[in-house]
C-alpha cells in the first residue's frame, strides 16, 4: 500500500541535495539555505523547496525561524554530545533487535561483502569521507533491512542525517575513519561468535562518547 504522505521524489532529490551541501560543508552551519536558489536551480516553485527544507527540520540539520528563514543548525558541543549519545542509544538496539532476528550465525554472512568493502575504504588514505560513510550507510541499511521494528526504524531515519553529519566531521580525521571501521567490523564479529549481553549499550557508548571527546580535544567544537 502507497503512503500518501511520502514526499515526492523531486522533493526528496532537493533535500538529498542540500543535506550533501551541509554534510561536506558548502553550506557551514549558521549558513542559511536559499530558498530561491534552491528553487531556481531545479527549475520549480519554493514549494517543493519548503518541503524539503521541512524534511531537513525534521531531521535536526536545518533550523527554521518564521519569517527568516531556514539556516543550517549549529554544531555547539552540548548538541554534539546528545547527539553521539543518541546514536550510541539507537544503534545499540539496532544490534539488539538484529540479534533477536537471526536465527543462525550464517544470516549474517550478507554482512562480509560490505565489511571487506569498508575495511579496503578505510586502508586507502585516499577515500574521501563520503565515500567512507556510504559504506558505513550499506552496513546500516542492510542490518535495518533485516529487522521488523519498525519504530527503531523511524527513529533511526529521523534522526540519521543529524548523526552523519557529526560523524562527517569525526572522519575529516583519518585515525577516525580507521576506528570506525574496526569498531563496525568488531561488532559484527561479536554478534556472530557470541550473543552481546549488558555489555552492547556500553560497547556502543564507549564508541561514540570517544568520537566526541576527540572532537573537542582537536578543538572542533566547544
Amino acid at each position: 500500500m502507497s503512503n500518501a504522505n511520502a514526499p515526492a521524489p523531486l522533493v526528496d532529490t532537493i533535500a538529498h541535495y542540500i543535506s550533501e551541501l551541509i554534510l561536506n560543508g558548502e553550506l557551514p552551519p549558521g549558513a542559511r539555505v536559499n530558498e530561491a536558489e534552491m528553487a531556481e536551480r531545479f527549475g520549480v516553485s519554493r514549494g517543493p523547496v519548503r518541503e524539503a527544507i521541512a524534511i531537513l527540520s525534521s531531521g535536526f540539520i536545518v533550523d527554521v525561524y518564521p519569517r527568516r528563514g531556514a539556516f543550517v543548525a549549529d554544531m555547539d558541543g552540548e548538541t554534539v554530545k546528545q547527539l553521539c549519545e543518541y546514536a550510541a542509544y539507537q544503534f545499540a538496539n539496532l544490534v539488539r533487535e538484529l540479534q533477536r532476528s537471526i536465527h543462525s550465525p550464517s544470516q549474517l554472512d550478507v554482512f562480509d561483502p560490505l565489511i571487506a568493502k569498508l575495511t579496503e575504504l578505510a586502508a586507502d588514505p585516499d577515500t574521501s569521507v563520503k565515500k567512507f560513510q556510504d559504506a558505513c550507510l550499506a552496513v546500516e541499511t542492510q542490518a535495518c533491512d533485516m529487522i521488523q521494528n519498525r519504530f527503531l526504524l523511524e527513529a533511526l531515519s529521523q534522526m540519521g542525517l543529524a548523526v552523519r553529519r557529526v560523524e562527517a566531521l569525526a572522519f575529516e580525521q583519518r585515525n577516525a575513519i580507521e576506528l570506525h571501521a574496526a569498531f563496525i567490523t568488531k561488532t559484527l564479529a561479536v554478534l556472530r561468535e557470541t550473543p552481546f549481553d549488558e555489555d552492547i549499550d556500553r560497547h556502543f557508548r564507549s564508541h561514540y562518547e570517544e568520537m566526541w571527546k576527540q572532537l573537542v580535544r582537536q578543538g572542533k567544537i566547544s
